[in-house]
């Protein structure tokens, strides 16, 4: 009678590993029961960010620090910037004269944000 090793049945080290990474709250559970089970626990517990994460770009820099910021330009679609004119005027009418104050506002707003993002 032979008998067989654990080492010779298929899967059983993935399983003990697997069993090893849930004991030690290295695996988050994947079932319904246990997801359950870990919510219950967990509830009502907070956790604090760590301090060197509270700012996003120290942490995009400590990650990459040789890469550089890419500001993305959308192409500009004047029919949609005047039915969101409108809608916040809640349908109101705009004269043209409005309509130019606004194109300018947004064109002055448009060049600061460009003045400070090259600043950086």
């Amino acid at each position: 009678m032979s008998r067989k090793r654990k080492d010779d049945i298929p899967g059983a080290s993935e399983r003990d590993v697997h069993a090893a990474l849930v004991a030690m709250g290295w695996s988050p559970p994947t079932g319904e029961d246990d997801v359950a089970a870990l919510e219950a626990q967990l509830r009502g517990q907070t956790l604090e960010l760590l301090a060197e994460l509270t700012d996003p770009a120290a942490v995009f820099e400590r990650a990459a620090p040789d890469a550089e910021a890419t500001v993305l330009r959308f192409p500009d679609a004047p029919d949609i910037d005047a039915t969101l004119a409108r809608a916040a005027r809640e349908g109101g009418t705009v004269t043209p004269e409005i309509e130019e104050i606004m194109r300018r506002d947004r064109a002055a707003a448009e060049r600061e944000m460009d003045d400070e993002s090259q600043d950086q």
